[in-house]
């Protein structure tokens, strides 16, 4: 599935590793985020992208036509843009996302990446849901969406004290950081 989504093939090695990150992630976020990996690495998130038919815009704001999908959600300039607001000392490797680190195969990703790429892939996928379930317009959702986006990590703090830790961590101001 992966392969089919970033559109190039995916090695054994490749494959060994992201299997690896996925196992040494389960000590680290809550039984829910891991889902939320399982679920995009199967392409199982609901968005009209995943299905035959009607392709609409990005949920997220950007007015990207036909990008309510995840291979969209990795590049979304919107998203990006919340994420930074919601989470200003994530990793730098969220200023320049790709399909290959959503999915966790791009090489040299430490736990620490991996472990804010998880909670990034639950966050999003959820918020896309919930946008879609409320009937959030695009223009609302990109006004409240780093709200948003605290508001769903808050809740994942609570379920996982190593999560808690990266949480605290990425959403401490840029000026906070040492």
């Amino acid at each position: 599935r992966i392969s089919g989504m970033i559109g190039t093939p995916i090695s054994q090695e490749v494959i060994k590793q992201l299997r690896s990150r996925m196992f040494n992630l389960h000590s680290s976020v809550p039984p829910v985020v891991m889902s939320s990996v399982v679920k995009s690495a199967c392409n199982a998130w609901t968005t009209s992208g995943t299905f035959s038919g009607l392709n609409l815009p990005c949920p997220f704001g950007c007015r990207t036509e036909h990008g309510d999908k995840w291979a969209h959600f990795a590049t979304c300039s919107a998203l990006r843009e919340m994420w930074r607001e919601a989470c200003p000392s994530a990793h730098p490797v969220f200023a320049d996302f790709s399909i290959e680190i959503v999915f966790m195969v791009s090489p040299n990703m430490s736990s620490d990446v991996v472990v804010q790429v998880a909670l990034w892939i639950d966050v999003v996928g959820h918020l896309s849901n919930d946008i879609r379930v409320l009937g959030t317009t695009p223009a609302r959702a990109f006004l409240d969406g780093a709200e948003m986006i605290r508001a769903r990590l808050r809740q994942l703090a609570i379920q996982s004290d190593v999560a808690s830790a990266v949480i605290r961590k990425v959403s401490a101001a840029a000026s906070a950081r040492g």
